[in-house]
């Protein structure tokens, strides 16, 4: 397990200001090339020990990704974080930058908060290219002004030609994790580890995990590929290690993943351009379609279907989030859908305290095998 607080360490030590950013699609690049250290805090279960902090603030029936971020930035990651990024998403997320920067003032940190609206409109009903682009440049005359840094598109260049590079090889050691060459867990670690390191530190990471196949991390084992039910697993946040495990005990391979903080995040990333208005319009306009991106809703079922078909997954395990505003809406629909297709699914509701209690997981997951080689 990565020890994040060492992470926030080294990137301090390396004289970037820390900007923490939430949620899933933030202009990483923009960021990289003035100067700052993005990191993304999401998904931070098994990182966090404990909600104490932030249950005096959030109610109990708030999803594991906020409860964990607020109790992240207001305990252990205090004295690192140099500044807050978010747009909006859902009503749980919109409401806690005034949680985060009351609580930090309180403590004695002024940690300024840097907002960028996204416009959910579909852009085939309502024309928000303008909006989107002010608000870009308004982002950038912000953080310059902070953090005094001047904007240089040379170096905007340059940082989204390292995340596309970052991407390439991420699909490469997709590419090697589904053909069984990888563990998914060792994929997994590396990308999540990537959310807490410099996009060159995570091109290396990943050019040394796609020199090293067969030498696998835990949930690597896999039967001869001719007995192996390839699957599509799905959600806002990478299952657990558990989970992965319970699979591969039951014959299971991740054939594809449809995970936000993964391919979702990487799917699709427009060519380097100068002007970062330009450039994160078509990031935000032709991203690959999430729940979370409200304006893609009408995209998003061929996408899910072109992405399962694709990977040659014979059904789709659904990796929910307890307390998800989006998923309970999504998966009924994706669920009823595949269905008619022609595809099993089998979905799991994990909740924060359910590192402990994977059991009812790992039977659900065994029956669900023993029903696909019955059919």
């Amino acid at each position: 397990m990565m020890n994040l607080l060492k992470k926030l360490d080294a990137l301090k030590n390396d004289g970037r200001p820390i900007i923490a950013c939430f949620p899933l699609y933030p202009p990483l690049a923009l960021f990289h090339s003035m100067g700052l250290a993005p990191v993304v805090v999401w998904g931070l279960r098994g990182h966090v020990s404990g909600t104490e902090t932030a249950d005096r603030h959030l109610p109990s029936y708030t999803c594991s990704v906020a409860r964990h971020l607020t109790e992240f930035i207001l305990s252990d990651a205090r004295d690192f974080i140099d500044g807050i990024f978010m747009y909006n998403a859902c009503d749980t997320l919109r409401n806690l930058p005034e949680i985060l920067t009351g609580q930090l003032a309180a403590a004695g940190r002024d940690v300024p908060f840097f907002h960028m609206h996204l416009p959910m409109t579909p852009r085939d009903q309502t024309e928000a290219s303008g909006y989107l682009k002010n608000e870009i440049r308004t982002l950038i005359t912000n953080l310059s002004d902070r953090f005094g840094v001047k904007f240089s598109s040379e170096k905007f260049q340059n940082s989204v030609a390292l995340y596309q590079r970052m991407r390439e090889l991420v699909l490469a050691v997709q590419d090697q994790a589904a053909a069984g060459r990888l563990g998914f867990l060792d994929f997994a670690e590396v990308m999540q580890a990537g959310a807490f390191m410099p996009v060159e530190g995570h091109i290396r990471a990943l050019e040394d995990l796609t020199a090293r196949p067969g030498k696998h991390n835990a949930g690597a084992s896999k039967l001869p590929m001719d007995n192996t039910i390839g699957v599509m697993i799905s959600g806002i946040l990478p299952p657990q290690p558990s989970v992965v495990n319970a699979m591969t005990a039951a014959g299971m391979t991740v054939a594809a993943d449809d995970i936000a903080s993964f391919y979702r995040s990487y799917a699709v990333m427009p060519e380097p351009e100068p002007d970062p208005a330009e450039y994160y319009g078509k990031f935000y306009d032709d991203h690959y379609p999430c729940p979370t991106l409200l304006y893609m809703g009408d995209r998003r079922w061929a996408a899910f279907m072109d992405r399962l078909r694709q990977s040659g997954a014979r059904a789709v395990i659904f990796i929910g989030e307890k307390f998800c505003e989006y998923e309970y809406f999504e998966f009924p629909y994706l669920e009823k859908r595949l269905a008619e297709a022609g595809f099993p699914s089998l979905r799991i509701e994990i909740s924060i305290d359910d590192d402990q209690h994977t059991g009812a997981h790992d039977s659900r997951i065994a029956a669900f095998s023993e029903m696909l080689r019955g059919r």
